[in-house]
C-alpha cells in the first residue's frame, strides 16, 4: 500500500487513489517537495502524492484502456482543505448471482471496476460453435487493441525518458554556469581582502607618521624655548 505523503492527506492506493511518485529529475522533484512543504521530512523511494493534489491540465488525455497520466511539467498546487479525501471502497460482489452448482470453468470475473464492484458473468457451455467462433474473434480484437496500447505507452515512456534527459542536460548547464560565477565571486572576494588588508597597512602607517611628527614638532618647541632663555640671559 502506498500512502500519500501530503501533510493531512490520508489517501492510498488501497482506497482506489492513483498515486503519483516523486519526479527522479532533481529540480522538479524539488518544486514538488516545496509546494507539498515536505522541506524538513526524509522521503523514501516510494513516495509519492495522489491524484487530487492535481489539477485538471496537469493531466494527458486519458487513454484508450482508461488510465490516465501526469504531463511531464505536472506540478501539485492543491493542499490542505481542498483536497478531496476518498472513503474506503471495498470489492464487493453482485448478491443477485446465484454461485451455487456452478462449476469454476463456467464462470468468469470480469476485471474491478474503479468504484471497487467486481462483476462476475456466467459462461454457458452449451453455447453453440457460432458465438463460440465471436467469443474467439473478441478475444483475438482485445488482443491487438492491447498490443497497440503497449506499444503507445512504450513509445511514450521513451518520449519522457528522452524529456527527462533533456532536463538534465540543461540542469548540467546551469550548474555549470553557477560554478563560473562562483568562481568569479572568490576572486572578487579574495581581491577586496587583499585590498582591505593594504588599506588597514597605509592607515596604520598614517597614524604612526602623525604621533611622529607630532613627537618631533613637540622637542623643537621645548628646543626653542630653551634657547631663547639662554639668549635672554646673556643680553
Amino acid at each position: 500500500m502506498v500512502t500519500c505523503a501530503a501533510v493531512g492527506c490520508k489517501n492510498s492506493s488501497n482506497k482506489g487513489v492513483k498515486m503519483n511518485c516523486f519526479p527522479k529529475n532533481a529540480y522538479r522533484r524539488n518544486v514538488w517537495i516545496r509546494n507539498a512543504k515536505l522541506e524538513n521530512k526524509i522521503l523514501n523511494r516510494s513516495a509519492a502524492l495522489c491524484e487530487f493534489h492535481f489539477t485538471s491540465n496537469m493531466w494527458e488525455k486519458i487513454r484508450i484502456d482508461g488510465t490516465k497520466k501526469l504531463k511531464c511539467t505536472a506540478v501539485p498546487t492543491i493542499f490542505g482543505e481542498l483536497v478531496t479525501q476518498q472513503k474506503n471502497k471495498k470489492a464487493k460482489i453482485n448478491q443477485n448471482t446465484n454461485l451455487n452448482g456452478i462449476k469454476q470453468s463456467q464462470i468468469i470475473i470480469s476485471k474491478t471496476d474503479y468504484d471497487g464492484t467486481v462483476t462476475i458473468s456466467i459462461n454457458n457451455p452449451k453455447e453453440d460453435q457460432c458465438k463460440s467462433d465471436n467469443f474467439l474473434s473478441d478475444i483475438e480484437e482485445e488482443k491487438a487493441v492491447t498490443h497497440e496500447i503497449s506499444k503507445k505507452s512504450a513509445e511514450e515512456e521513451i518520449a519522457e525518458s528522452c524529456s527527462d534527459k533533456n532536463i538534465m542536460q540543461g540542469d548540467t548547464l546551469v550548474s555549470k554556469q553557477e560554478r563560473s560565477l562562483d568562481k568569479q565571486n572568490l576572486l572578487y572576494m579574495e581581491k577586496i581582502k587583499k585590498l582591505e588588508k593594504l588599506l588597514r597597512k597605509s592607515e596604520s602607517l598614517r597614524m604612526t607618521m602623525e604621533k611622529r611628527y607630532k613627537r618631533l614638532q613637540n622637542q623643537y618647541k621645548n628646543r626653542i624655548k630653551e634657547l631663547e632663555k639662554k639668549v635672554c640671559i646673556i643680553k
